[in-house]
């Protein structure tokens, strides 16, 4: 029998990682809606953390053949604005002393 979506969501977040919606999607094959409303229900529960980071936006590719590793003027490329990500991670619960 195959586990509710939201249990699967739970244990992939209780592994430790932090991920975010889209990456809780793929990795569990589950449409992205169905995703997000699971996140909603165990932020509700107060069983989730959010945590805005900050993602840089990459430039691939480069003409230059030395060995510069992207320091020299044919590898500078204007840089992307960065943009905010949002990422999920499961509380860990406080044990009792």
């Amino acid at each position: 029998m195959m586990q509710s979506p939201l249990f699967r969501i739970r244990d992939l977040l209780r592994d430790g990682e932090s991920l975010s919606a889209a990456e809780i999607a793929q990795r569990l094959d589950l449409p992205q809606d169905l995703v997000d409303a699971g996140l909603q229900h165990w932020q509700r529960r107060g069983m989730i953390t959010r945590v805005q980071t900050l993602v840089q936006a990459q430039v691939s590719g480069s003409s230059c053949q030395s060995a510069c590793a992207g320091a020299c003027a044919a590898c500078v490329r204007p840089q992307l604005p960065a943009s905010v990500g949002t990422r999920y991670r499961w509380r860990a619960r406080a044990t009792a002393a």
